[in-house]
């Protein structure tokens, strides 16, 4: 495709960037508030599961209390600032959206290009994962007649004749996939960083999120003060 974009930097597009940027101030703000309504739900939930005494959700790796201490005195503080960098991050992404979508409507023969050129190979692909997945299911693995598939194979040789066949295809199929990766890992950590009540690092890289080690530590001092069988216990000795 040997296409330039062009763009006239004039009254109406300063129009689209002041409109589109009120318009997704306000849908942040909306989505922000969303957003301190589920931190507060998760904070009560995983409050119930700590006075029942569950860590499973927690990372494994220990940490002292005098960390938690540390830690947690910045609970608050951090809290505001990740969300006011969220509200900044997610506004400026809302309105590159938008702005991008008027350079294309500004340049309707290059979107009609890059469908030309992307829909064959595109609708090529869809057919042979398509195939690939109805061979998995139908063909691949011994069917029972309640419909329940146990990983069980009845054509075992196919299943490697045809893995050897599409190797090259898949390949493209995983570059694919590691690039949508790339863009949904941009993409989600970016509209959750407020989320500090959640990691943004996969499952043994918690201990990376310091939002979320503020999150861990608050939590685990709130517990440790505010228990109510330890509440009742230690009511029970002033009683008596």
């Amino acid at each position: 495709i040997n296409y330039t974009i062009a763009v006239d930097i004039d009254g109406e597009f300063w129009d689209v960037v002041k409109t589109s940027w009120t318009v997704t101030g306000i849908v942040t703000g909306f989505i922000l508030f969303l957003y301190l309504l589920r931190i507060l739900a998760c904070y009560r939930k995983h409050m119930k599961l700590l006075y029942a005494g569950d860590y499973s959700w927690m990372p494994k790796t220990e940490i002292s209390s005098s960390i938690h201490v540390f830690q947690s005195l910045k609970y608050s503080g951090a809290q505001i600032a990740y969300m006011m960098w969220g509200y900044f991050i997610v506004q400026v992404i809302l309105m590159a959206v938008i702005v991008i979508i008027y350079i294309l409507s500004k340049n309707s023969e290059l979107v009609l290009a890059s469908l030309q050129a992307s829909l064959p190979p595109t609708g090529i692909s869809i057919v042979v994962v398509s195939a690939q997945w109805l061979l998995a299911k139908y063909v691949f693995l011994q069917g029972t007649q309640d419909g329940d598939q146990p990983l069980a194979f009845q054509h075992f040789k196919a299943y490697h004749i045809f893995a050897y066949f599409l190797f090259f295809f898949n390949i493209i199929v995983g570059f694919i996939s590691c690039f949508s990766r790339v863009i949904t890992s941009l993409v989600v950590g970016s509209l959750l960083l407020s989320r500090i009540d959640r990691t943004v690092l996969m499952e043994g890289f918690e201990m990376g999120d310091i939002g979320f080690l503020f999150y861990l530590s608050m939590v685990r001092v709130e517990v440790a003060h505010t228990h109510p069988v330890l509440l009742s216990f230690c009511q029970l000795l002033l009683d008596t």
